[in-house]
């Protein structure tokens, strides 16, 4: 599964994990992770693997992640 610009901010909070340091770990500013995670930016194909690397988690706990951020 790919990972959404829906997903990313509910999955990184989950985490535990600020946008500073995901900006950090992909090698971007946080300001880009800002941008992707307010929709206003896509997330590069180029840097979908390196997210997914970043956050450690399965797609069935992405889906379980979002379906529970629905019912809040």
């Amino acid at each position: 599964m790919r990972i959404t610009n829906e997903q990313l901010p509910i999955v990184r909070k989950a985490l535990g994990i600020s946008q500073a340091e995901l900006a950090d770990k992909i090698g971007v500013t946080t300001s880009f992770i800002a941008l992707i995670e307010s929709q206003r930016r896509d997330i590069p194909e180029s840097r979908r693997e390196q997210i997914r690397e970043a956050l450690p988690v399965t797609d069935d706990e992405i889906e379980l992640l979002m379906a529970l951020s629905k019912r809040v």
